[in-house]
């Protein structure tokens, strides 16, 4: 019986496209910062070598003047396919950040300050991974 397990993994990759967008020279992330996040995948073939594609979305809460509002303020998107055979995966990610404005405060109508989340942008991988672990 074994009561202690080693995990790793190493990965070998490419980012064949990537761009990010500044709209300010400067951006500091108010904290704390609350998220909630959803992911899955869909497997086809056996348990050793499958097929999967999957994705992921998380969304982000900031504070606005002092309180919790809970209004998202920004998207974070990852979509993700490949082939796993054993401890090898051999696949594509593409990861995307979009700020997200649900409404306008009565402050911002007021001043015309924009919301606080200036930046977003995109980039693609492609890897190759090997995973595994020590044990029975």
């Amino acid at each position: 019986m074994s009561w202690l397990w080693l995990f790793f993994a190493l990965e070998l990759g490419s980012v064949p496209e990537s761009s990010w967008v500044m709209y300010e020279s400067q951006f500091v992330q108010p904290s704390p910062v609350l998220y909630v996040q959803f992911d899955g995948d869909v497997r086809i073939g056996e348990e050793q070598a499958y097929l999967f594609i999957g994705g992921m979305i998380r969304t982000t809460v900031q504070p606005q003047d002092g309180s919790w509002t809970f209004s998202p303020s920004s998207d974070q998107y990852l979509f993700r396919a490949g082939i796993r055979v054993g401890v090898a995966e051999i696949g594509f990610r593409h990861f995307c950040t979009h700020p997200v404005f649900p409404y306008l405060g009565a402050k911002e109508i007021i001043t015309g300050e924009r919301p606080t989340v200036r930046y977003e942008g995109a980039y693609d991988e492609i890897y190759v991974r090997f995973e595994g672990s020590t044990g029975k």
